[in-house]
């Protein structure tokens, strides 16, 4: 029986070194892949970097394209000039006295508006490749004092 028990310790052994061949080997692979995955995943972060860097700066030059458009300058200038007409009645209607009054023109029809019962809400517009946007807006103190009249309202009714 020794001798058998031998015989199995020397195939056990033998097992035993194919393994640690096998797992040297695989050693030696890993060892050799290591850098040329570092290599390939930092050309795949430089490769997202740069598309990255790229949207930035297409999104930056259709900006100065924007600016360099004779008709978004066009658009802007008409902005600027609207709000300077606007802040210039808004400026008229307040030292106008009580019993004046504004001519309004629709089309071919005119109208003769009192200045006490003009509520004045400003009128802002934006135009854009996508349209003309309009919106209104009211002045702070204006709107405050709405808000506070509002509340008191709602406390008087309940």
């Amino acid at each position: 029986m020794p001798f058998l028990t031998r015989e199995y310790n020397f195939h056990e052994s033998e097992l035993a070194a194919a393994k640690d061949q096998r797992t040297m080997a695989m050693r030696s692979v890993k060892k050799l892949l290591r850098p040329l995955m570092r290599i390939i995943k930092k050309k795949q972060l430089l490769q997202k970097t740069l598309a990255e860097v790229k949207q930035q700066n297409d999104y930056n030059s259709s900006l100065e394209d924007m600016r360099k458009d004779p008709a978004a300058l066009n658009a802007y200038d008409d902005n600027l000039a609207n709000e300077a007409l606007e802040q210039r009645l808004y400026e008229e209607l307040q030292q106008s006295a009580p019993e004046a009054a504004i001519v309004v023109r629709q089309g071919d029809s005119q109208q003769v508006v009192p200045v006490q019962q003009q509520t004045y809400i400003p009128v802002h517009f934006a135009r854009t490749a996508n349209g003309t946007f309009f919106w209104t807006s009211s002045d702070m103190p204006r709107q405050q004092e709405l808000q506070l009249r509002q509340q008191l309202d709602r406390w008087g009714q309940a």
